[in-house]
């Protein structure tokens, strides 16, 4: 208690430092987003190239995202239903409504949101989100599910996650030639397939399994579409809108890439969480009756199992005694198969989604995409016409 009331002084300064942190890691982040339309313009780059500056970003990016996302985990408290969170979201949502209406009112705005209007961006702008939560979901689930759930060692974790980023390396210039050569829609969809097909792969799964092996296949699949997607999306973007407009573009769409990245540890933790303790509440007294456990044990377990829920059961290696002259006991097999069985089924579940996702992502980008063709680069159009797709 003492350990966790000492961690507690400290969350003000931490999130104020953290804030600062990311604020300084996003500006040397979107500078690439921000200077792609520049060097397209001044050398003459095709959007395939672009691609190398913006996976040499993205990768580190994302790596460190998902160590930070897991730690965080281990440490963090609560739910969102705590008032600051629920603040902290009425906050975002009403300063997302004010940087609207200032940019609609804006002569020269930072965003053109009608570009919005551009179909096929919008289609682009869409699946990227959609399709990079998918992506760092299934990251963050097998991390999870082997690492936490199972207690694998991080080694084995790592090995998993060379499958995962070295094929966007790897495939960076087949990826290039593949956006020269063929139509953009049909790289999009592919790798948001393959995403799926990682996904859905992992949900089958069976959490007694503990071969990591497994997961080399799926988390490879899961690379080579990462590789396909992230190496293209900026590409189809640029192409959408007129060129003087590029750079925009390009910084839009690493923005909503990193929201899609932001959004996959967070919402699919939620729900993962949520289902676990959901089912470990729902099996508890029958866990408890089988456990042998007496009073003030019971008692114990049930608290453990209330403010911890199915992580801390299934982490725990006994149970602490209620007082001071009561020796902590063995977590009874019961508790712990139950914990257990609660978290795998519900990382299940959360591979199944994040599966589903991406499969909604490549239907997308295959029928929103249909028919497109290279935005126009003349200046000679309408004010809002250079905003609508030119077919």
């Amino acid at each position: 208690m003492t350990q966790i009331a000492a961690r507690k002084q400290g969350h003000t300064a931490t999130v104020i430092a953290g804030c600062f942190a990311v604020s300084l890691a996003q500006v040397a982040y979107s500078l690439p987003g921000a200077l792609n339309g520049t060097f397209q313009q001044e050398f003459g780059t095709t959007g395939a190239q672009l691609t190398w500056v913006t996976a040499a970003f993205a990768i580190p990016m994302v790596v460190l995202e998902l160590t930070t996302g897991v730690i965080g985990d281990l440490f963090s408290e609560g739910g969102f239903a705590r008032p600051e969170i629920i603040g902290a979201f009425v906050a975002g949502i009403v300063l997302l409504g004010v940087f609207v209406v200032i940019e609609l009112r804006s002569e020269v705005p930072l965003l053109h949101l009608r570009i919005f209007a551009n179909r096929s961006y919008a289609v682009v702008a869409i699946a990227t989100v959609v399709g990079m939560f998918a992506f760092l979901a299934i990251c963050y689930s097998m991390s999870i599910r082997l690492g936490a759930v199972q207690h694998q060692s991080a080694l084995k974790v790592g090995v998993l996650f060379l499958f995962i980023q070295g094929p966007a390396f790897l495939l960076a210039p087949l990826v290039s030639e593949l956006i020269r050569n063929f139509s953009p829609r049909w790289i999009l969809t592919s790798g948001f397939a393959l995403i799926a097909v990682s996904g859905i792969w992992c949900a089958s799964f069976d959490i007694h399994d503990m071969s990591w092996t497994r997961f080399i296949a799926p988390m490879l699949a899961l690379g080579v579409g990462f590789a396909l997607t992230v190496g293209s999306i900026t590409a189809v973007a640029i192409n959408t809108v007129p060129l003087r407009l590029a750079g925009m573009a390009s910084a839009t769409t690493n923005l909503l890439r990193d929201f899609g990245f932001a959004l996959g540890p967070v919402l699919i933790a939620a729900v993962a969480v949520s289902r676990a303790n959901g089912d470990l509440a729902h099996g508890l007294g029958r866990a408890l009756g089988a456990s042998g456990l007496r009073p003030p044990y019971t008692g114990v377990a049930g608290s453990v199992a209330h403010e911890g829920g199915a992580m801390a059961i299934n982490s725990l290696p006994v149970l602490p005694g209620a007082g001071p002259h009561l020796p902590p006991v063995p977590m009874p097999e019961s508790l712990r198969t139950l914990a257990f069985e609660s978290l795998g089924s519900a990382y299940g579940l959360a591979f199944l989604i994040a599966g589903l996702c991406a499969a909604a992502a490549a239907l997308l980008t295959l029928v929103g995409l249909f028919g497109s063709h290279r935005a126009v680069t003349e200046e000679s159009l309408p004010p809002d016409a250079e905003f609508l797709d030119v077919r």
